[in-house]
């Protein structure tokens, strides 16, 4: 992701500790590269702070300098993260767009989630070739920034399938115009509607379609919820 200066800021608190770590040990940027099993390029532009980290990525480097705090998932029970998990958190609101950032630590504790959209399927509930294809369109982006806005994206949607806290309840007005326009194809806009499918929610969801003469259709999407409600837009 290119990043500016305030993002290169944040980026060289995940930097400077890998490099100190790596330093300690004595190794090279080949060495931890090939003990986590990643590209050496990745490990160098990590620590020069042209790539945010992925917690897959911190997960590794807890792992291989057994970092403070740093425990294994077991059976049922998830792990803990060590110093570069708990940095790589800490990191996460990045991909997100500048003006998107502040809004993400309340997506991510929310309740209760009441969304209105008029163009496109609310990011929320992309999928995830729904989401390249409008990320795509962004001036002056490479492969690299497309792919990491994805994943970025994407994670938004691990509140839908949480078990504790349970989901919040979300309910998303969409006028029907956002879900007939063609993005990256009729079909990948079609099967957004789907997204949540997977979500312990889903067989309580809710996605009904609203024609009234003279009003502007429009769809109402309620999950979780064993009701649903449609209300014309005028």
């Amino acid at each position: 992701m290119a990043a500016g200066r305030k993002d290169r800021d944040a980026l060289a608190w995940f930097a400077d500790e890998l490099r100190a770590h790596r330093s300690a040990q004595g190794w090279t940027q080949a060495d931890v590269a090939a003990k986590t099993s990643y590209s050496e390029s990745l490990i160098a532009q990590v620590e020069t702070c042209r790539k945010a980290a992925t917690p897959e990525l911190a997960k590794a480097l807890d792992r291989v300098f057994a970092t403070p705090g740093f425990t294994e998932d077991a059976p049922g029970v998830p792990g803990t993260p060590g110093t570069f998990g708990r940095l790589v958190a800490r990191l996460r609101n990045l991909p997100f767009p500048a003006s998107f950032r502040s809004f993400a630590p309340h997506e991510a504790q929310a309740t209760a989630l009441y969304i209105f959209e008029h163009s496109m399927i609310p990011g929320l509930l992309q999928t995830k070739a729904y989401a390249r294809a409008i990320l795509e369109t962004h001036p002056d982006v490479t492969d690299d920034v497309v792919n990491e806005r994805l994943a970025g994206r994407l994670s938004r949607q691990e509140i839908l399938e949480r078990d504790d806290p349970p989901p919040p309840v979300v309910c998303a007005l969409i006028d029907q115009g956002a879900l007939n326009r063609e993005i990256g194809g009729r079909w990948r806009c079609v099967i957004s509607s789907c997204t949540w499918s997977r979500c312990p929610a889903a067989p309580t969801s809710r996605f009904r379609s609203s024609r009234t003469r003279g009003r502007i259709p429009a769809f109402l999407v309620h999950l979780p919820s064993p009701t649903w409600g449609v209300r014309p837009v005028s």
